[in-house]
């Protein structure tokens, strides 16, 4: 049997120490090489997902841009086509040639005379001043007096309007008669009777729906609304709107 000295065991055991170091210490660095590998592997899927985020988020972005534009485009598109209707001309409104008709003569059955020099003809119903009157000059509250607007030719009477009583001042206004019931007669033979209100001392319109063509009209005192001072009835304005039928309509331009 051989004899292995004690020299020679302490170099086995040496070398037998030394090899385990060695494996361990490759495989610690194996492990930490593979745990490298992994950390790096993860990260890279992380970036990878974050890209994958990123795009998502971007394409969602630009899934709401493209929705906000087309909703911006909508709302414009909206307001362009309101614009492009209130631009839209009105084919009505430019075909319409109503406006103040010129009168050609005024009658009246009466006018008042009393000594002042004050004019108050029936021409002042149509001078455009509501400081000057017509005032009726026969007996009693002017009941059945007239005045009458000649036109000389068929006109289309479409509104007439009227400044009642004595319009120069709120004193003269009460102080004279005010027409209460108006009674209008036609070319065509046609009358109508018109109530106007009291204390209104601007323009009261008197509507004749689509018109009536005709060469003058008569206004005949009907009832009045009594004066606190003087028994005369007193018109200040008169004005007649509508057209000249003869008038051609223009095309409307689009």
């Amino acid at each position: 049997m051989v004899k292995i000295s004690t020299k020679t065991k302490k170099i086995v055991a040496i070398i037998i120490v030394v090899l385990c170091v060695i494996t361990i210490a490759s495989e610690l660095t194996i492990e930490m090489i593979n745990n490298k590998a992994k950390i790096k592997a993860e990260e890279e899927v992380k970036k990878s997902l974050v890209k994958g985020d990123d795009k998502d988020n971007n394409l969602k972005t630009n899934e709401e841009n493209n929705k906000d534009e087309e909703k911006t485009n909508d709302i414009n598109k909206d307001d362009s086509n309101k614009s492009k209707e209130t631009e839209k001309p009105n084919k009505k409104d430019e075909n319409n040639l109503d406006r103040t008709l010129p009168i050609y003569k005024v009658y009246a059955s009466s006018v008042l005379e009393d000594g002042t020099g004050v004019d108050y003809s029936p021409y002042n119903l149509i001078d455009r001043k509501s400081n000057t009157i017509w005032a009726e000059g026969a007996e009693g509250s002017g009941i059945e007096q007239f005045v009458r607007i000649d036109f000389n030719k068929d006109k289309v009477v479409k509104k007439l309007y009227i400044i009642n009583g004595s319009a120069k001042s709120e004193r003269l206004y009460y102080a004279n008669n005010r027409v209460r019931v108006l009674r209008l007669d036609f070319g065509d033979g046609e009358i109508k009777d018109f109530e106007l209100k009291d204390g209104v001392m601007g323009e009261q319109e008197i509507d004749l729906g689509k018109g009536i063509k005709t060469p003058y009209v008569g206004m005949t005192i009907y009832d009045v609304y009594y004066g606190n001072k003087y028994d005369d009835t007193c018109i200040s304005e008169i004005r007649a709107v509508g057209y000249d039928p003869d008038e051609k309509l223009q095309p409307a331009k689009i």
